[in-house]
This record gives structure tokens, C-alpha cells and sequence, in this order.
């Protein structure tokens, strides 16, 4: 199918995309490295982050994704407030343990919940959860330790995260 192609392909988003792994496993690849996604990982990726994943060994898995764009908390928060939210939240991948897995897991229920209900107040409680999940995420991200590819080591993760943070590209 169509899906299916698209899904094999690099790609990216104009807008955030959390992304939880809730059981099997996958593999994201995102600026050349390959993250093996298990059960509790959670990736972050920023707007047009080029990215891909795929399942390779199993053909089960689960998860749950969340593509939104920041202005959507508009109808909740200011821009100020908004862009304080947003403030110094990189793509990362990393891992949750089990009371942070079902913490992260519940606000992605509720989140759907609200989705799909139809009444006054129903995209408010679907927004107010979305700002409670990125608030949650951002706090617990300060404290997470950063996946890195399992072939790749840390240390070449770190020395290319600062070569990159050195190249700036100037408009003429």
C-alpha cells in the first residue's frame, strides 16, 4: 500500500511529533543514527526533522504518536507561555521508566479520549492534555539520559552534537 511506502521512506513533519513505544520493537533513524525503539522509549522530534522507522525482525508492535503544531495551544496559552514551553525541547530519543511509561501512556489515552468526544469543552480538555503532556515530557527530559545509537559511541555523538552546534549558516 501507499502507507506502507511512505512510511519506508525518509520523511518529515511540520509540526512536533512524540512518539511512544508502547510494546515490540522498531528502529527510527533520525541524523544518520539508528535508535533501536523499545518498549518505554520516547522520542521527541522537532518540525522537519528528517526521519524514518521501520520493523524489521517482528511484525508486532505498538505505539502512540501525537503530531501537533505549537500554535495549536493557542486556544490555551499565550505566545510568551507557548514559547516558554517550547524553549530548549530537542529531538531525542530516551527512556522511560515504568511509572514515567504510565504516566506518558495515560496523558496519550486521554489525549485520544477528548479526540473523539463532541461537546463544548472537548478540544479545550484535548488541548489543555496535550500542554500537560509536553510539560511533562520537558521536565522529565532535563533529567533523562539521551539514548545514542547502540553502534555509535558516545563520545562521536557528543563531538558531532558540538560540530553541529558550531556550523551556522548565514543568508546573503
Amino acid at each position: 500500500a501507499a502507507s506502507d511506502v511512505y512510511k519506508r521512506q525518509q520523511h518529515y513533519h511540520d509540526a512536533y511529533e512524540i512518539y511512544l513505544q508502547a510494546d515490540g520493537e522498531r528502529y527510527l533513524f533520525l541524523d544518520d543514527i539508528c535508535y533501536t525503539l523499545k518498549q518505554g522509549d520516547l522520542v521527541i522530534l522537532k518540525p522537519f526533522d528528517i526521519h524514518y522507522m521501520e520493523s524489521r525482525d517482528i511484525d508486532f508492535y505498538e505505539r502512540y504518536v501525537l503530531n501537533f503544531s505549537s500554535d495549536m495551544l493557542s486556544g490555551i496559552l499565550t505566545k510568551t507561555e507557548t514559547d516558554i514551553l517550547f524553549d530548549n525541547i530537542k529531538s531525542c530519543v530516551f527512556h522511560l521508566n515504568d511509572e514515567q511509561f504510565t504516566l506518558i501512556l495515560d496523558y496519550f489515552k486521554k489525549i485520544d479520549a477528548f479526540s473523539n468526544r463532541i461537546g463544548l469543552l472537548s478540544e479545550k480538555l484535548a488541548l489543555s492534555s496535550v500542554f500537560q503532556l509536553v510539560s511533562v515530557i520537558k521536565d522529565l527530559s532535563k533529567n533523562a539520559e539521551i539514548i545514542t545509537s547502540q553502534n555509535t559511541p558516545p563520545e562521536i555523538v557528543t563531538a558531532i552534537d558540538y560540530t553541529l552546534s558550531l556550523i551556522h549558516i548565514s543568508e546573503p
